[in-house]
């Protein structure tokens, strides 16, 4: 294919999608050869733009829709939850080295009193 038919192509696309009114007529009445040449393509986007319309747009029944919501918020949840679970480790992490701390200096005074005496 060459470029020509390339962006004569990709013209014919964008008159689909913008839904352009007898769009392709007038590429048709512009171009003749080149649009007779490139007709398999064009079905082929015409086929490809029906099926990528909003009108035919896949609806999940009620009851899908209504169990992956209970995914998602069972699934969030469970995130928050490890989360927190995260935090008081931290936390305990936290304490424990402040005890380690204080009782090497509480040792290191005791140390440092009892030479002194």
């Amino acid at each position: 294919m060459n470029p020509f038919d390339e962006d004569l192509l990709a013209a014919y696309t964008d008159g689909l999608v913008s839904r352009t009114p007898d769009y392709a007529g007038r590429l048709s009445t512009l171009f003749p050869d080149e649009m007779a040449e490139i007709a398999p393509l064009a079905a082929l986007t015409e086929t490809v733009n029906r099926y990528y319309e909003p009108s035919s747009q896949i609806t999940m029944p009620r009851a899908a829709r209504a169990a992956l919501k209970q995914r998602l918020i069972a699934a969030h949840e469970a995130q928050q939850h490890a989360a927190q679970q995260r935090q008081r480790w931290q936390w305990a992490a936290l304490g424990a080295s402040v005890t380690v701390a204080g009782a090497l200096a509480a040792r290191a005074w005791r140390g440092q009193a009892a030479r002194t005496e």
